[in-house]
């Protein structure tokens, strides 16, 4: 075998096997009605998928976002770390609205972790929701309304 073939079929093997190490997090997907706007969130459901979360995307579509679902209520801290876009980012009990706060901004690439602002929910709930920097004011959202009942 020539040497150019070994060389590219080497560095051929080379790169599947680091695509291999990589763990790349498959989130479920599923449509949600909120307030009568139907929206298509992926569902957080693990340790490792809160972790990723958002990170690292380019952006979010208008009816799009991610429901952060946990097994028991607890008071939850986010950050916007790798966060390449603004967000909202809405607090919730059973699907009700317990508090929400508007237009999160991306922050530096180069910002270190000791830097990164927490975000902590006010009371213990039991999911969270992350939308379009916006969409809390499009959707006229409010504390205290259903937001959805899944």
């Amino acid at each position: 075998m020539p040497n150019k073939i070994k060389s590219f079929c080497l560095l051929a093997f080379i790169l599947f096997l680091s695509a291999c190490g990589q763990k790349s997090l498959i989130f479920e997907k599923q449509t949600y009605n909120l307030v009568g706007v139907d929206f298509v969130l992926d569902l957080a459901k693990t340790p490792e998928q809160y972790r990723q979360g958002l990170s690292n995307r380019e952006g979010l579509e208008q009816n799009q976002g991610m429901l952060f679902i946990y097994p028991e209520k607890q008071n939850l801290s986010f950050w916007m770390k790798e966060m390449n876009f603004a967000i909202d980012l809405v607090w919730l009990l059973d699907g009700k609205i317990m508090a929400y706060i508007e237009n999160m901004p991306k922050l530096a690439k180069n910002t270190a972790l000791k830097d990164l602002p927490l975000y902590t929910s006010p009371m213990p709930v039991n999911q969270v929701l992350e939308l379009p920097s916006g969409t809390i004011q499009r959707l006229k959202l409010q504390v205290g309304q259903e937001l959805f009942s899944k």
